[in-house]
């Protein structure tokens, strides 16, 4: 898990201040961290992962060059009443 640099620091010293004051919890606390962190995070607590930048520019990028070459895809996914052709007549192909 990657936290922040900022949340890290706080951490720290949080940790720190228990292990001063009071060294027998700090150890009980490391010893959980130490067990726990070997396990797998259940799946209902866990994040989906998100597709790296260049997956969702190219998907994106494809997207729009779908919308835009398909004919009457803009007509189709417009709502009814609100289609508007723009720069050519409805069923007129690119050429």
């Amino acid at each position: 898990m990657s936290l922040p640099r900022r949340e890290r620091r706080a951490l720290l010293k949080i940790e720190a201040g228990l292990s001063r004051s009071d060294p027998r919890l700090a150890k009980l606390l490391g010893d959980f961290c130490d067990q726990a962190g070997d396990g797998q995070m259940p799946a209902s607590e866990r994040a989906p992962a998100a597709a790296p930048v260049a997956v969702r520019v190219l998907r994106m990028t494809r997207a729009l060059a779908a919308f835009v070459l398909v004919p009457g895809l803009r007509e189709r996914l417009a709502p009814r009443g609100r289609a508007q052709p723009m720069g050519r007549l409805p069923g007129q192909r690119f050429t």
